[in-house]
């Protein structure tokens, strides 16, 4: 009984293949503490500690400004990177990259 995030990545290791074999298949998978990312053809994410700051986007239209109380952790996966100067990883075919609680979780 329970959540157990272990197994749900595992049956997401088991089900990539087909996933792929189907088509393109960039997936988000998420409880609100756990996020379980499936990369295909364009994925990438950042983990960093925000403080109180502004990163310029790869758009000269927005602007991000992240404010809060301490510094915390946060992921972001996205297409493509959304900002400049910052470590963007982009995902093999097939790779799963899990998070929680904003953290990247090592396999």
């Amino acid at each position: 009984g329970g959540y157990q995030p272990r197994l749900l990545w595992a049956v997401l290791r088991e089900l990539s293949p087909r996933l792929l074999a189907l088509g393109r298949c960039n997936l988000l998978l998420s409880d609100g503490e756990w996020l379980f990312a499936h990369g295909d053809n364009s994925l990438h994410s950042v983990t960093r500690t925000c403080a109180v700051e502004t990163h310029r986007l790869a758009s000269p239209e927005l602007r991000v400004e992240l404010r809060h109380e301490g510094p915390q952790v946060a992921s972001v996966v996205a297409t493509v990177p959304l900002t400049e100067g910052e470590d963007w990883r982009p995902f093999a075919r097939g790779e799963i990259r899990v998070f929680h609680a904003g953290e990247p979780v090592p396999e």
